[in-house]
């Protein structure tokens, strides 16, 4: 890796180039490396310049990681025992304990992260922001007749996700990738609950039974708006006693429900 020395007169000193954090981490993965890239006048490299680089999350006013080189590398408050301390980023002695090595990414590290470098002449910092998300344990959408039978329950639910989702419900989607504008469903009410440190979501309308023409597909989408996730399931629906077919919304499952409409349909056509 190229090491920076900045020779320009009247240079400012320490400066951080290139602050290396994950927007988004999925809990559970090992090794998320935070990184903190930065260049030094010649003089700052040495032991005597007063190098330290400390690492902070979010309004905690201690730090959670210092190094001072020629001394250990700290993992401090809430990532004591959770980091790779062995772990170097460069081989280069004013940086090579720089950065973090997260052993395990839970979502109570979801937040901003802070990299401090200083010296006893100069110091800089840069902050960028991490979410560690959980994917949803289940995803399902149902539809189900009402009492009097002239409106169509459709429920959309998924639970243990993070951080908080957001649900809405469609008509007729356009296809993923095409051109043209889903129609999202009117009177749909959304419920969420937060439950040890995830979320469940449900999200439910009534549809008239007029206006389901043979068939209608409807569409659930499930969001994460902060960790940049989205998941969409799909179900096939009919009016009358014709039932519904369901299905994952991938663009590679549409092609599966329009067949299986066929094999439904075809029967019919020759007793007609």
């Amino acid at each position: 890796m190229m090491i920076v020395f900045l020779f320009v007169a009247g240079a400012p000193g320490v400066t951080i180039t290139n602050l290396k954090v994950p927007s988004t981490v999925q809990n559970g993965s090992s090794g998320t490396i935070l990184d903190c890239e930065y260049s030094l006048l010649p003089d700052e490299a040495q032991p005597t310049s007063g190098l330290v680089i400390k690492w902070y999350f979010n309004s905690r006013p201690a730090p959670v990681y210092q190094w001072i080189p020629t001394q250990k590398p700290q993992d401090l408050d809430l990532l004591r025992g959770r980091l790779d301390m062995n772990y170097t980023a460069t081989s280069h002695a004013a940086m090579e304990h720089r950065a973090l090595r997260i052993l395990n990414a839970t979502t109570d590290l979801s937040g901003e992260w802070k990299c401090s470098v200083s010296t006893f002449k100069n110091e800089d910092f840069m902050i960028k922001k991490m979410i560690v998300f959980v994917p949803e344990k289940g995803f399902e959408v149902i539809k189900s007749k009402t009492n009097p039978p002239d409106h169509v329950n459709v429920t959309c639910r998924a639970h243990g996700v993070f951080p908080e989702p957001r649900m809405n419900l469609y008509r007729d989607p356009a296809p993923s990738g095409a051109a043209g504008k889903s129609h999202g469903l009117p009177g749909v009410t959304v419920s969420t609950v937060s439950r040890q440190g995830v979320f469940d979501i449900t999200a439910w309308t009534l549809m008239p039974e007029s206006e389901i023409e043979n068939p209608t597909i409807l569409e659930c989408e499930l969001r994460l708006p902060d960790a940049n996730y989205t998941k969409r399931k799909r179900i096939l629906v009919y009016s009358g006693s014709m039932g519904f077919l369901s299905a994952a919304a991938d663009p590679r499952v549409q092609p599966v429900l329009w067949t299986a409409f066929l094999v439904v349909l075809m029967p019919l056509v020759r007793i007609c």
